[in-house]
């Protein structure tokens, strides 16, 4: 009876784990590109951190280029939202790309708005749950594991950890 009961317990948290990574599901790249939803319109999104489950924010709601991306408490407004026009990401505030300033191709490299050209500092790819540059192969990262509002966000090489993991929603 006890191996029965530790067999139970084994099979639910196997159950458990599998129905929390479903839950933290990343589109895949095809579905990423798609900018359309099912009425025609381009459909947005914001772009969450497994680290602290904040999103993706220009600062200060700025609408010019060289716009600073923190981290801030999700509350859904255009400068939180998000599309995908082929490889680039988009701001709904102000329909700029996400850009890695002055194609810094190192760790550490700020990432920004800046209007769009489609250069290798502007594409991305979504690798898992991780979010890379065409520039450099590198990480969209929360710079020093900071949770809190006005992290800053940067590149990095890819190591996987919550503050490199990212989800639409």
């Amino acid at each position: 009876m006890t191996a029965l009961f530790r067999r139970s317990r084994l099979v639910l948290g196997v159950v458990a784990t599998t129905l929390l990574s479903c839950l933290l599901i990343v589109p895949s790249p095809a579905q990423a590109a798609s900018t359309l939803g099912v009425s025609g319109m381009r459909s947005s999104f914001t772009i969450r951190s497994s680290l602290n489950n904040r999103c993706l924010d220009i600062t200060g709601f700025n609408p010019n280029n060289g716009a600073k991306i923190i981290m801030w408490d999700c509350h859904g407004a255009a400068n939180q939202r998000w599309h995908w026009e082929g490889a680039t990401l988009r701001s709904d505030l102000n329909n700029r790309c996400l850009d890695i300033a002055a194609f810094n191709p190192n760790n550490g490299a700020e990432v920004i708005m800046w209007d769009c050209h489609g250069a290798a500092n502007q594409r991305w790819r979504w690798e898992g749950a991780t979010l890379r540059s065409d520039l450099n192969n590198r990480c969209l990262d929360i710079k020093d594991f900071n949770p809190n509002n006005g992290a800053e966000v940067i590149m990095w090489d890819c190591h996987g950890a919550a503050n490199q993991r990212w989800y639409e929603q």
